[in-house]
């Protein structure tokens, strides 16, 4: 026999015990231990988005895509990047080695987004590190009978969304598109006439 099994054989109270206080130990840390069904950990890739209202997948993908592909070329343990373009959207994921620092790999992208000379209509790319707490839950696709104007961003502005975010339970609620569009125009009163503006 064991040094540990003649002990037992001895001790027979303080083994109990011991069992005891082991089972009651493991309980307590069972129940007071959190945890989650995706522990939050940060993935190794990084998400660009960008929306251009009015542009076909062509011109997005010539004048949106490919600058902003271009700029990411230095970008420090980049192992690649998908794109993705169609009618008035650019998505790019860039795939990073493990054990890079992503939060500097994120800041590092958005400076070189920045340098980019994007089309007017074309809104500031969101470059998100998506953490596993941060995953969307629910995408959803808003469309109108007729084109998207004022009147239909204000409704969902003011309207459509402030009733998703007081749904309990909901952390952030973004949207993506619907820039509202203006133009200025300045004229001289010697051109008014030219136009039949009196």
């Amino acid at each position: 026999m064991t040094w540990f099994t003649k002990w037992a054989l001895r001790n027979r109270p303080a083994l109990v015990f011991s069992v005891i206080a082991s089972i009651i130990f493991g309980i307590f840390s069972y129940t007071t231990i959190p945890m989650e069904l995706m522990p939050s950990a940060d993935q190794p890739y990084i998400t660009i988005s960008a929306v251009g209202n009015g542009m076909d997948a062509v011109s997005m993908d010539e004048q949106v895509t490919q600058p902003i592909e271009k700029v990411l070329t230095g970008i420090k343990g980049k192992r690649n990047v998908v794109a993705e373009t169609g009618n008035n959207f650019s998505q790019m994921t860039v795939t990073f080695e493990s054990g890079t620092n992503l939060k500097e790999a994120k800041q590092q992208i958005q400076d070189s987004i920045s340098m980019v000379n994007l089309p007017n209509g074309v809104m500031k790319p969101y470059v998100v590190l998506l953490n596993t707490s941060q995953i969307p839950v629910v995408y959803l696709g808003l469309s109108f009978d007729k084109e998207i104007g004022n009147i239909e961003l204000n409704l969902v502005d003011n309207e459509i969304l402030p009733q998703f975010k007081d749904i309990k339970g909901v952390g952030n609620v973004m949207t993506y598109g619907g820039k509202i569009s203006r133009f200025q125009s300045k004229w001289t009163r010697q051109n008014l006439p030219l136009h039949n503006i009196l």
